[in-house]
């Protein structure tokens, strides 16, 4: 069935990303010297393309054996469309993002339930390693970056929500953390990408260390001195408010009344 699906999807535009990535992404530098071209070239989305991938993703992620067998075909079909994000729809980049999250958290074994062998790494199946995930996510344009964002950051939520290896290995990455910083200036993910610092920091145990320690330093100075441009401007209105001074028949007035309430 999930050759069956995955057969369905459209072919031309995987097979003629090598011809098309380099030209058309090279060009367009400056989105305001083209900005008709960039509008007219823009990719549709096809809500079954979305479907079956997310379909193919669920039969995958069922049970261990799914996992083996049927996981490393739709994880590269799912990192085909990250690697070439330019040539499909933000919608459908973001879910093939959080389904490759959702593949990366279901192979990573992190438990002693399976009493592996001591030769065996954390991770059972390497065909979704997670540094390169999150080397192709935050290699996103910041355009495609900040449209794709809620479900990517619902995808680095779902494998760092427990503690263990796994959220180790990418809270240790400095891709997440890149991918943090930039979007931490979008108001639309901002709020979430606080929540996932804040998880991390107060998490037991913590999951900052000293490999990631100046980089969550980092970006809580950011969210600490983010409140200065707000707090610069009321402190201008308040100084407004206090060197304002009454008309001068105000003033007279509030000489007679204070005279008349004295006697």
């Amino acid at each position: 069935m999930i050759e069956a699906l995955l057969g369905q999807l459209p072919d031309d535009e995987s097979s003629t990303v090598p011809a098309i990535t380099v030209k058309p992404e090279s060009v367009p530098s400056s989105p305001t010297s083209v900005g008709n071209k960039s509008i007219h070239r823009q990719p549709k989305y096809d809500p079954a393309v979305a479907y079956i991938l997310e379909f193919c993703t669920v039969l995958a992620i069922r049970t261990s054996e799914t996992i083996e067998s049927l996981g490393k075909q739709v994880a590269e079909t799912l990192q085909t469309v990250l690697r070439n994000s330019s040539q499909y729809h933000p919608i459908l980049v973001s879910r093939a993002a959080y389904y490759q999250f959702s593949i990366l958290k279901a192979s990573y074994v992190s438990n002693l339930e399976a009493l592996q062998p001591s030769y065996l790494t954390d991770q059972d199946h390497d065909f979704v390693r997670a540094p390169v995930l999150l080397h192709t996510i935050s290699s996103f344009p910041r355009e495609m970056l900040a449209k794709t964002s809620q479900l990517v950051l619902q995808g680095l939520k779902l494998c760092i929500e427990q503690p263990g290896p796994l959220r180790s290995e990418i809270m240790t990455s400095p891709d997440f953390w890149l991918i943090l910083r930039t979007l931490a200036g979008n108001p639309n993910s901002s709020p979430t990408v606080f929540d996932i610092l804040e998880g991390g920091v107060s998490g037991s145990p913590s999951a900052i260390i000293a490999d990631n320690y100046e980089a969550a330093i980092g970006l809580l100075n950011e969210y600490a001195t983010a409140a200065q441009v707000g707090a610069a401007e009321e402190q201008k209105g308040e100084r407004r408010q206090r060197n304002a001074r009454p008309p001068k028949k105000e003033a007279a007035r509030c000489v007679l009344y204070e005279s008349l309430a004295g006697h």
